[in-house]
């Protein structure tokens, strides 16, 4: 379909965006005030507003200055709570967002609606509204009604409604206003999701949800039991994960965006707004490490019901599911949307959901390891998924799969996924023992060596000295640098410290590392933020704990205003791409903080750890002091 570009300059930069969510759905705020992204009732349902990935078709809901302003934002504390402050040559305003969630008998509870909250700090200031709400991905036609406290959009069988303190000028495609505050003045603009019935803004209870909302998100962070350097990155990561996780039934979505492009102008636009059984496990691994315990029970619930009668059909398992649980997520492309700086296509659904990625199995496995007392924890259900999975890859494993990075060309024997089956053998194993199943840990130990022996056999390169991304490959992947962090091989083996320092010389850049060299003259994005991590980790198993916390800082300072990361960030230039806010991004980032803090505090104690170890693990660190 041939369409004309938007301006790129109409476009608002990924990083200029802070988020509000309610475990259910999330909004994209723009510096400036405008809601460029929202999806209602969930993740993964159609967008609201869009204008992310198309200013002049998408939709927005924008409040600011009508004269020229300055903007900052900022999050009320440790909280997902927005505030907003514009400056003008008149006056400041606080424009404070939230999308309501608290806690009400014993649940977290959310309202399908967003509040935004205006009051004049200083002088005066004239404001500007613009409703214009687009359903359905902006397909069709949003109808707009004029009520007695606001108007109704309306299309097809959606509706959505916006009551305001200040009078609405209702037009045929959207709702302005535009007022006057002068100091302590305040205004409330409410948005409700399904819902025709407009009624006065007091009806909303906003100042009454904006104090429980606050409340929850500052109990939930008091929680965050990290308290070391980098505590404001690590309580703001761990805020933004908790915002991914569906409060419903507990799956944990990737990100909350889709068609992002991982390449300015490419066509690596994917939908990421699904729950993937591997980045759920990290969540729960990182979110696990800092203190909060109960996403992890919720996770696993949900994977029970994933797996209950699949158990027998592994080969078959879904690598991710639409967060009410479908396993079916049909790919197709919008092509009435230009997509973000006209990046195409535009794409819902994700046709990844039926690859085979043999790491899936070993990131469970794991995830069950790190996070459960075995001998106290450990229920029927869960052994029996253990099993499953155990006895499956022990079958399984010399296959070729489509791995991490769910390229789409033909599978391979990626080393990465070879690694993750030895790691779901090995934590396997350790369960087994643990419980006191002699016969499965032998076996299962005989089966984690043969894939060991293939892994050192086939998977490295013996002229380069170094492990390959795949069974006969001549080039790196910055996945390879998992391989001591999961505790397969010491970063001082000498093909760990070769492949080490390939990835650095090949990959490296301004601290920051790509995936892998992509094979046409397109480059492969930007650095791609978990791997970025996953070398600060290895640097500082190497010995290099001073350089190890150089790139850690640094890559902290890459970050938005707000502390949030995209999937990808753009070397020197620091600009934003990919999905955002990215899980994998916050997860890394709260694992590498958590593992520094002790490296750095065992290596000013003189006593870093010789051996391998997961540096995940609490428990490793207590081993090795």
């Amino acid at each position: 379909m041939n369409k004309q570009n938007c301006d790129i300059s109409a476009f608002t930069p990924l990083r200029e965006y802070g988020a509000v969510g309610d475990c259910r759905s999330l909004a994209l705020i723009s510096r400036r005030g405008s809601i460029d992204w929202c999806c209602f009732p969930k993740f993964d349902a159609p967008s609201v507003f869009a204008a992310i990935l198309d200013p002049n078709r998408g939709g927005h809901f924008r409040i600011q200055p009508t004269a020229e302003f300055e903007a900052t934002q900022e999050y009320i504390r440790e909280t997902n709570v927005l505030k907003e402050t514009f400056r003008t040559s008149t006056g400041s305003c606080e424009l404070v967002e939230l999308m309501p969630c608290f806690m009400v008998e014993d649940e977290a509870q959310a309202f399908n609606e967003i509040h935004r909250m205006l009051r004049c700090t200083e002088g005066e200031m004239e404001i500007s509204v613009d409703f214009s709400p687009r359903m359905n991905y902006a397909q069709g036609y949003t109808i707009f009604e004029p009520a007695r406290y606001g108007c109704v959009a309306k299309h097809e069988r959606e509706c959505i409604l916006l009551s305001s303190s200040r009078p609405l000028e209702v037009h045929n495609s959207c709702a302005t206003a535009r007022f006057t505050l002068k100091k302590d003045e305040r205004a409330w603009l409410v948005l409700r999701y399904n819902d025709e019935i407009v009624r006065e803004c007091f009806v909303y209870r906003s100042e009454e949800k904006l104090q429980k909302t606050i409340e929850f998100w500052e109990d939930w962070s008091s929680r965050t039991s990290y308290s070391g350097r980098w505590r404001d990155a690590v309580a703001r990561s761990a805020l933004l994960l908790r915002m991914l996780v569906y409060q419903p039934s507990g799956p944990i979505i990737a990100a909350p965006t889709t068609s992002l492009p991982e390449i300015s102008g490419g066509h690596k636009n994917w939908d990421y707004r699904y729950s993937w059984l591997r980045d759920s496990a990290m969540t729960v691994w990182a979110l696990y490490l800092v203190g909060h315990h109960s996403e992890k029970r919720r996770y696993m619930r949900w994977v029970r019901r994933r797996l209950r009668g699949q158990v027998r059909d592994l080969e078959h398992l879904r690598i991710l599911h639409g967060v009410e649980g479908d396993a079916t997520v049909t790919e197709k492309t919008l092509d009435h949307l230009n997509g973000y700086c006209n990046s195409r296509p535009v794409r819902i659904g994700n046709a990844a959901y039926d690859q085979f990625q043999l790491d899936t199995y070993g990131s469970l496995i794991d995830a069950i390891h790190f996070t459960y007392d075995v001998k106290k924890d450990m229920t029927d259900d869960i052994w029996r998924i253990v099993q499953s999975i155990a006895d499956f890859i022990s079958k399984n494993w010399k296959m070729q799969d489509f791995s991490i990075w769910e390229l789409r060309g033909r599978p391979l024997h990626y080393t990465y996924s070879k690694v993750m089956c030895w790691v779901a053998m090995d934590r396997a194993q350790k369960i087994a023992m643990l419980l006191g199943d002699r016969e499965r840990e032998k076996k299962w130990s005989a089966v984690r060596e043969e894939i060991r022996d293939e892994i050192m056999e086939k998977c490295i390169n013996k002229e380069m000295r170094s492990f390959v991304q795949s069974q006969g490959s001549k080039k790196v992947d910055a996945s390879l640098l998992s391989i001591p962090l999961v505790g397969f091989l010491s970063v001082k083996d000498p093909i760990m410290t070769n492949t080490i320092k390939m990835i650095r010389d090949q990959l490296e850049k301004d601290k920051m590392v790509f995936r892998f060299k992509s094979p046409s003259s397109e480059a492969d994005g930007g650095s791609f933020m978990m791997c970025s991590f996953w070398l600060v980790q290895c640097l500082a198993l190497m010995g290099e704990i001073d350089l190890a916390v150089e790139h850690f800082e640094h890559l902290l300072s890459t970050s938005n205003h707000l502390g949030l990361y995209s999937e990808v960030v753009v070397p020197h230039t620091h600009e934003f791409l990919g999905n955002f806010p990215q899980g994998l991004s916050h997860i890394s980032l709260i694992i590498t903080a958590q593992f520094l803090s002790k490296a750095v505090n065992m290596r000013d104690n003189a006593l870093l750890a010789e051996q391998p170890i997961r540096i995940e693990d609490e428990k490793a660190f207590s081993a090795a002091e």
